[in-house]
């Protein structure tokens, strides 16, 4: 019998940006937020991807060894069924599956000998002893810590709950006000959290934290024991891993994940200053990058923007690896330059970066030209443009649904019938992890906004081969007059006028540029280098 693993991009921390390194990247070598890997020592094994690696897989992955599916053509279910004969053991990966997607494999797959271990435990049998290490506490108030309980305590009394396990490490981070700055790239404190009918807060943790605080922590491994204490505990089945599978278990929806998502006023004023922070990085590397004299690199780029980005007080980190992407490189929607695909920027340059500041969490995307673009690259990253402008411009009700507003940003481009294949926008969390829920703007997402929220506006367009476009900003969720909302536009770096067919824009899409690009200068112009803040004033009049 073939030995079968299936197994997806995790951690066994669904949803934390970059922090997939288990069995997913080691069978195939393939880096990527997402997709999902059935590896067969016999036979060929299948790497499924959506649209967005789609490309990136076929480049970087041996065709000789995968299949590699789009999963706008097809299931893995069907693959399954066409590939492997019943009866045959499909070992699931443990590490990578939360109980929700085990619960719908074992009933999909009837017919099958399922058998799930916790692989990342196996592999790292010889792992380095535990480290001890210190949180960062976020300076606030006791009663702001008492209020994000609150939703906690009324689920477990609503529900008769002996106790809640929230097992997503952004709501624990930001519900206790604490971080990890060790954590690649999200910093918040990958843990599990078990709050009792009687007020008891649990820490779960892998490794050692000097954790001053009258909050009790204990072993992760100890958690599926500790568990069986209690008669009835709450738990969100699309967060918490397969390894605490029990009888006792109650699916119920993370109650923190919407509050989370609003940001109080005071998280508010610290992302505008991330932002700004963050902008005037960008606008220095753009100037270097214009005016450095020489042929630059993609890996070149990333560690620039890097070193422009540290040289801002308060910054902890990169908030995902950077993507610099050169000329074809940059129709791959996220592409991350390697040692082996390192290509020197010819003419167009994608860099979609973010970081992470005490301030809070930044994400932007720019497409710049050292030369004037071709007029078909002209014409695409217009169309592109007055899609970013439609969304930035946009009021509307607060019951609007939010694939609504990502038909906004498509509809020049669906004009020409072309499109992209991601979402439009994500939310963006507090000092935590750049991908936030529960809202996104994307066609499938039926939730609404609400003031406070922070997402992005990232429309693009992508012609394999030849070039990619994504223009990104950060936004603010405001209240508008009417009972409408509208956008705050959080960052603060310019557009390339050399890729602009102005003819193409309406005079309310040229007055919304050149008021962005007047903000721009007023806000971050004394902040930046002197040459850098000359050339800015030039590069936008």
């Amino acid at each position: 019998m073939s030995r079968i693993i299936f197994s997806k991009q995790s951690s066994g921390y669904p949803y934390i940006y970059g922090d997939g390194k288990g069995i997913f990247r080691e069978l195939t070598g393939f880096k990527s937020s997402a997709g999902s890997v059935i590896f067969r020592d016999s036979g060929k094994s299948a790497l499924f991807v959506d649209g967005r690696y789609s490309s990136a897989a076929r480049r970087a992955i041996d065709s000789s060894k995968f299949d590699i599916l789009d999963l706008s053509n097809g299931t893995i279910i069907d693959w399954i069924f066409e590939n492997i004969p019943f009866g045959e053991k499909i070992f699931l990966d443990g590490s990578a599956f939360s109980l929700s997607e085990i619960n719908f494999w074992e009933e999909k797959l009837r017919g099958y000998s399922i058998d799930y271990s916790n692989f990342n435990d196996l592999r790292n049998n010889d792992a380095a002893p535990h480290q001890k290490l210190e949180l960062y506490k976020i300076p606030s108030l006791k009663n702001e810590l008492q209020a994000k309980l609150i939703p906690l305590f009324k689920t477990i009394s609503d529900n008769k709950l002996d106790a809640y396990l929230l097992c997503d490490p952004c709501s624990i981070s930001w519900c206790l006000n604490i971080r990890d700055l060790n954590t690649p790239h999200s910093k918040v404190v990958l843990a599990r959290m078990l709050i009792t009918a009687q007020n008891q807060i649990i820490l779960y943790f892998d490794d050692d934290y000097v954790f001053d605080s009258e909050i009790t922590y204990k072993r992760q491994k100890d958690l599926p024991t500790e568990l069986k204490k209690y008669a009835r505990v709450g738990t969100d089945f699309s967060e918490a891993p397969c390894s605490i599978k029990a009888e006792n278990l109650i699916d119920i929806k993370n109650p923190l994940i919407f509050p989370k998502s609003i940001k109080n006023n005071s998280e508010i004023q610290n992302m505008r200053e991330a932002a700004k922070k963050d902008s005037v990085a960008i606008v220095n590397f753009l100037y270097w990058f214009h005016n450095c004299g020489k042929k630059v690199s993609e890996l070149e780029v990333a560690e620039k923007i890097l070193q422009f980005r540290r040289q801002q007080s308060g910054f902890i980190g990169e908030s995902f690896e950077c993507i610099a992407a050169a000329d074809e490189n940059s129709a791959i929607v996220h592409y991350e330059p390697t040692e082996r695909s390192n290509a020197i920027v010819k003419n167009i340059l994608l860099l979609d970066s973010g970081g992470q500041y005490f301030h809070g969490t930044t994400d932007i995307t720019r497409t710049v030209a050292l030369q004037t673009p071709s007029l078909e690259q002209r014409l695409f990253y217009t169309l592109v443009l007055k899609g970013h402008i439609a969304l930035a411009q946009a009021k509307f009700s607060k019951n609007t649904p939010a694939s609504q507003l990502d038909r906004l940003a498509r509809q020049f481009l669906q004009v020409k019938g072309v499109d992209y294949s991601h979402g439009t926008g994500h939310g963006v969390g507090y000092f935590s992890n750049v991908h936030e829920g529960p809202v996104s703007i994307s066609p499938h997402c039926e939730k609404t906004l609400s003031p406070g929220m922070i997402l992005t506006n990232e429309p693009g367009y992508y012609q394999e081969g030849a070039f990619g476009i994504r223009l990104e900003n950060m936004m603010l969720v405001k209240n508008a007059l009417g009972n409408q909302l509208q956008f705050e536009i959080l960052s603060l770096v310019p557009f390339d006028l050399k890729f602009i067919e102005k003819s193409l824009l309406n005079e309310s899409e040229i007055s919304w540029l050149t008021e962005y690009h007047e903000k721009i200068f007023s806000e971050i112009g004394s902040l930046l280098e002197s040459n850098a803040a000359a050339w800015l004033k030039y590069i936008i009049r």
